[in-house]
């Protein structure tokens, strides 16, 4: 959803605990009579819908207050706070999915701007005496999107079906409720509709999949007879190719190898969508350790300083998984390679109650924000490749493999300040910190080993 710059009163930083202030009471409208300009905020409050406002960190910008009167808060309390902390996990619940099923909605909106449809959810809601009370909400989450094109805000709007879904479990347990057949019917027709686009979803992403595969193979036949007669041309040519001539074999054997290391890895992304995934436990420790190991040629007679904190042990596919800090770390090398002193930091936080995070961190050539959507997509480069070579496909890969396994990925940076990659996994990932490794297995500060 596209949409022009919202209010001012919507547009407080998301850090600050006034985002969102209320503004001073009054008439829905501003202006002269003339000219009569909508007081937004004002229209927005009290609409009869549950609507909360968030901004692209999760923080709560603004709320209506038929939402304050469900969840049973004020507007006071909750904004400017990360919706998580004004809303969270029921702790007489710990086996809960509300929370981190709504964590992954919110991240898929933010990384792919498509508004989504959510199933219902049980997410209780603490009162004010601290107690917690049952409650099931269907969602909808929709981006706005600024005037850059980016996420800019999540409209975040939910339905309270709690009364449906008890007189649901009553009617299960042989005691009819009245009203229940005819929200059983609502209820069941949301289901299907959200089971009809999943469906249709699958079959568009499989479709693509097979399109890429096909013509990476199908792109195969060409490129070898365009490299196999510039080779014949060559060598029939001999030693009377002048240099003009040389320079035109030169730059067709040049664009075929990358094609071919183009088709490679579109293959390989083709391929990613459809490999089966093994969990195991996986030491993000260890695996970090060994593919800074795979780095060791790219960091001889550099200065590069690792500051690396112990990371968690999760559960994926540790085939993936090292693809993915093969790739984190090997941008890490790459583009700070023009610094006198390359300093790269790999650590992690939690930024919510459902999320680990772990990023990657380096003082390298950064890029501009502006342009960050393009970052994880398939052949987008934000650098020449007479700067830094590569084919623009590893991001891709990381954002799908971060996907897979049930978290998302983002980066923040500067042009020439260097760049910060993060990937988040939900907490069910999470098994346990992972113990450090012995000193020596890093490196002392300020060498690479």
């Amino acid at each position: 959803m596209n949409a022009r710059p919202l209010p001012s009163s919507l547009e407080a930083p998301e850090s600050e605990p006034g985002a969102g202030r209320s503004a001073p009471a009054g008439a829905a409208y501003r202006g002269s009579a003339k000219s009569v300009e909508p007081d937004y905020r004002a229209v927005f409050e009290s609409l009869p819908g549950l609507y909360l406002i968030l901004t692209p960190k999760l923080f709560i910008a603004d709320a209506s207050d038929a939402y304050l009167g469900a969840t049973m808060t004020r507007r006071g309390e909750i904004l400017g706070r990360h919706i998580f902390e004004a809303f969270p996990k029921n702790p007489s619940d710990p086996d809960g999915t509300g929370i981190a099923n709504l964590g992954r909605s919110l991240g898929s909106v933010l990384e792919t701007g498509v508004a989504d449809t959510m199933a219902v959810q049980q997410y209780d809601i603490r009162r004010p005496d601290g107690a917690f009370e049952e409650r099931h909400w269907s969602a909808v989450n929709t981006a706005v999107r600024g005037g850059d094109g980016q996420v800019a805000f999540i409209v975040h709007r939910v339905e309270d079906v709690t009364e449906f879904v008890l007189q649901k479990n009553r009617s299960d347990r042989g005691t009819p409720a009245p009203g229940a057949e005819k929200m059983a019917s609502e209820i069941f027709l949301r289901a299907q509709q959200i089971q009809d686009a999943n469906r249709r979803l699958q079959s568009a992403n499989e479709e693509l999949e097979a399109f890429s595969y096909s013509i990476s193979h199908d792109l195969r036949a060409p490129l070898r007879h365009i490299a196999g007669f510039a080779d014949m041309l060559r060598d029939h040519l001999g030693d009377g190719t002048d240099s003009t001539g040389r320079h035109y074999l030169e730059t067709i054997f040049r664009s075929a190898e990358r094609m071919g290391r183009l088709i490679d890895e579109l293959l390989a992304f083709s391929r990613l969508g459809r490999a089966s995934m093994e969990l195991v436990p996986v030491n993000l420790d260890q695996l970090v350790a060994e593919v800074r190991l795979t780095l060791l040629a790219e960091c001889r007679g550099r200065s590069v300083t690792w500051n690396i904190v112990p990371l968690p042990e999760v559960r994926g596919d540790l085939t993936m998984m090292r693809q993915v800090f093969a790739n984190l770390l090997g941008n890490a090398v790459k583009y700070s390679r023009r610094q006198p002193e390359a300093v790269i930091e790999i650590g992690t936080f939690r930024n919510q109650a459902t999320d680990v995070v772990i990023f990657v961190r380096d003082n390298g050539a950064g890029f501009d924000m502006r342009h960050a959507g393009k970052l994880f997509g398939v052949f987008q480069r934000l650098h020449r490749e007479s700067e830094f070579e590569g084919t623009g496909v590893g991001l891709a890969h990381v954002r799908r493999i971060v996907n897979r396994h049930g978290g998302r990925v983002w980066a923040e940076a500067y042009p020439d300040r260097g760049a910060t990659f993060y990937l988040s996994l939900p907490s069910p990932a999470v098994l346990r910190p992972a113990p450090r490794l012995p000193a020596a297995y890093y490196g002392a500060e300020g060498e690479t080993r």
